[in-house]
């Protein structure tokens, strides 16, 4: 159809007819939607993967696509929609990377929307940036040494995340885990860190354990962060030098709902 020279539409159409949305098939949406981007059938390819997004969106895979697709079809409202999914939804290890990418591209979108006269829109792209970073509790671990640590958290609905499960069903994660013993010849030992975030807490108390596992730990102690709220008026940041050893140490925090 593409050789035949067929309107970007009519190959779309053709290509979403291979979906059964009755199974609703987040993977082969995915698929389809990539097709279609490749026959540049972007409006196509963006409502598909729209729709995926209703269906599930902590797919990180989908926003990762998003981000390609709506970059090529050049279409800004798509562009900053792609970017705020992969703030909310991206924490695989290579998180920070695509976090920094998608505040500048969003940033660079409002300048431009500034010089071009058009402040109210740019306004509204500042305040989906602001939303899409806020954190509503992130839980950090931190040590000097070759050793391994686990940081495990239990949410209010008495769900365990930890490294044997990342992630909760209410989308608290396990983001880092630098847990170590081994060390680099001629180097001294690293800040190593492991890290919990709720970008959408449940209201109550969070218990959390520190458990030393094997190693070696300057002074033999571990800085523990608990951020809430970050990024909103509400903020707060408490912070704590706690002593390792066999016995884990046992922590807990209060989150109160969300305020408007």
């Amino acid at each position: 159809m593409q050789l035949a020279g067929r309107p970007a539409e009519d190959i779309g159409r053709v290509l979403q007819s291979r979906l059964d949305f009755g199974i609703a098939d987040v993977p082969q949406m995915l698929l389809t939607a990539a097709l279609l981007s490749r026959f540049e059938a972007w409006d196509s390819a963006i409502t598909l993967l729209r729709d995926a997004a209703q269906l599930n969106p902590d797919s990180q895979e989908l926003w990762l696509l998003a981000r390609s697709v709506a970059d090529k079809s050049k279409d800004r409202e798509a562009r900053v929609w792609a970017r705020c999914g992969v703030l909310q939804y991206v924490w695989n290890e290579n998180y920070g990377r695509h976090h920094d990418e998608a505040v500048k591209v969003l940033k660079e979108i409002a300048a431009e929307l500034d010089r071009t006269g058009q402040s109210p829109a740019a306004e509204s792209v500042r305040t989906q940036l602001a939303s899409a970073q806020r954190i509503d509790l992130q839980i950090t671990v931190k040590w000097v040494g070759n050793a391994d640590i686990d940081l495990i958290v239990t949410d209010p609905n008495q769900e365990e995340c930890s490294y044997r499960r990342r992630k909760t069903s209410s989308l608290g994660r396990l983001v880092r885990e630098d847990g170590g013993v081994e060390q680099k010849p001629g180097k001294p030992p690293e800040t190593r860190i492991e890290q919990f975030v709720q970008p959408i807490a449940v209201p109550g108390r969070y218990e959390f354990s520190i458990r030393f596992v094997v190693g070696r730990i300057a002074s033999g102690t571990a800085i523990v962060e608990v951020l809430q709220n970050a990024g909103t008026p509400q903020e707060t940041r408490e912070t704590k030098t706690v002593q390792l050893a066999q016995e884990d140490v046992q922590l807990s925090t209060e989150f109160k709902a969300r305020q408007k």
